[in-house]
């Protein structure tokens, strides 16, 4: 209610209100209801303006109230979503653990197997050295011997070719000195000794000649094999010796 209001006068009289004999309020009585009129806008003032507090204050509440229970939502909605983060973190940090340890474990493996493989490596390296050291010795060996035999051969050879030659020289001289003193005995033996001497002579060379024939068809038929015929006939003694003397007479 306004204050001007407050000041009006009321047009109406109060019930109980005494009034002259001509019908209008007295002056105390218009007072007194100015007072009272005044009063009881006061009061509805006053009971207006608590009553307007008391609103704003329970809107104030109210509103303190909503803030109060959107802030413990949004601290809620904070800490599930915190929670959330850390889950999720824990969550990657154990999927990141196990893939650093499954990556290691490969790592490990790998490094195993490539220290295996080397080792491998080493040991093979090793024993084709061990091989080629083991052959090249035995080349060397090999080399060494057939060095020795082949020395071993060209001095048996020699020695051979060289005994072969002392044999043929001393045949040579004593062929000489028996052709000599054959002619020396030759010249002393008659006409009819010297005949027989030859003869005889001629005889040995040629059983001689037919015996070394006779060998050398042996050994031509051993090398040849059973199954080979001689193809020629023994040779007659009478005609080799006969032949021989001819020879010698000549």
């Amino acid at each position: 209610m306004e204050q001007g209001d407050a000041d009006t006068p009321a047009t109406g009289s109060p019930s109980g209100a005494s009034e002259d004999s001509t019908g209008a309020p007295s002056r105390a009585s218009a007072l007194a209801n100015f007072e009272a009129n005044r009063e009881a806008a006061r009061q509805q003032k006053d009971s207006d303006t608590t009553k307007e507090s008391e609103d704003r204050q329970r809107a104030v509440l109210e509103k303190s109230e909503r803030a109060r229970v959107a802030m413990e939502e949004a601290e809620r909605q904070r800490a599930m979503e915190a929670q959330r983060r850390e889950e999720e973190e824990e969550k990657r940090r154990a999927e990141q653990l196990k893939q650093q340890e499954a990556n290691m474990r490969r790592f490990e493996q790998r490094k195993k197997d490539e220290e295996r493989r080397q080792q491998e490596q080493r040991e093979s390296d090793a024993q084709k050295k061990e091989q080629k050291a083991f052959a090249k010795m035995e080349a060397a060996k090999k080399k060494m011997l057939h060095d020795q035999e082949t020395r071993d051969a060209e001095e048996t050879e020699r020695l051979r070719q060289q005994a072969v030659l002392q044999q043929e020289q001393l045949e040579k001289q004593a062929a000489a000195m028996a052709k000599f003193e054959e002619e020396q005995a030759l010249k002393k033996m008659s006409e009819e000794d010297r005949g027989a001497f030859l003869e005889e002579k001629a005889r040995k060379e040629a059983e001689e000649l037919a015996a070394a024939q006779a060998k050398a068809r042996a050994e031509e038929t051993k090398d040849e094999g059973p199954w080979m015929k001689q193809d020629s006939g023994a040779t007659n003694p009478n005609s080799v010796a006969s032949a021989g003397k001819c020879c010698v007479l000549m």
